[in-house]
């Protein structure tokens, strides 16, 4: 019950960080030259846009979720394997720029002497937004890290990593049952947050 009420408190950060992850790609994907994007409505900030309702409520109850996927042709790009791995990038990256921006904000508001309380609540959004950019870094189908890492693969390589892609999702899945992995993500996620907010607001 306090990890519900304690997400639910967080959601508006969770969000955020979904809809800026899923805003990036389509931004990135437009500029490349793919128009679906903007004709389906994904360049916006409207939650609603970008939110699936059944992915939320997976993140709440069972820790994994999913936004709206935004659907790309690669037939749009000069360069389409290039293109592919820009807009697989651009989801993360948008995180990463959204984290640095809560920490500008947490370290001016640490400095002035603001509400710790406040402060602590500032330093979730973080802590969130900064785990969105690392996990879907991570290299396994479907998320953005496995379309990163097929960009540099070649051969009978990048042969049986497509051939066996459907399989990433159970692969992923058994990661982060296995403690070891969830603990290590975690500590790469909290250290990092703490380096950028300048210090630990708990």
């Amino acid at each position: 019950m306090g990890y519900l009420i304690a997400i639910i408190l967080d959601l508006p950060w969770i969000i955020l960080g979904l809809v800026f992850h899923e805003f990036c790609h389509a931004w990135a994907a437009n500029r490349l030259g793919d128009p679906n994007p903007k004709l389906e409505g994904r360049l916006s900030l409207n939650p609603l846009v970008h939110i699936d309702i059944l992915g939320l409520l997976a993140l709440i109850l069972l820790k994994v979720g999913w936004a709206k996927p935004v659907q790309i042709n690669l037939r749009y790009f000069k360069e389409p394997m290039k293109g592919m791995l820009q807009v697989s990038l651009a989801g993360p990256v948008g995180n990463f720029i959204l984290a640095v921006l809560f920490a500008i904000i947490i370290r001016l508001m640490s400095s002035i002497g603001l509400n710790k309380q406040f402060i602590s609540y500032l330093y979730n959004g973080l802590w969130y937004t900064v785990m969105l950019g690392f996990f879907n870094l991570i290299p396994i189908p479907p998320l953005d890290g496995s379309k990163v890492l097929r960009y540099f693969l070649h051969g009978s390589i990048a042969y049986y990593f497509e051939r066996y892609e459907n399989l990433g999702l159970i692969i992923l899945l058994l990661l982060l049952i296995f403690d070891g992995f969830s603990r290590g993500l975690y500590a790469l996620v909290t250290g990092c947050s703490s380096f950028l907010a300048g210090q630990m607001p708990f």
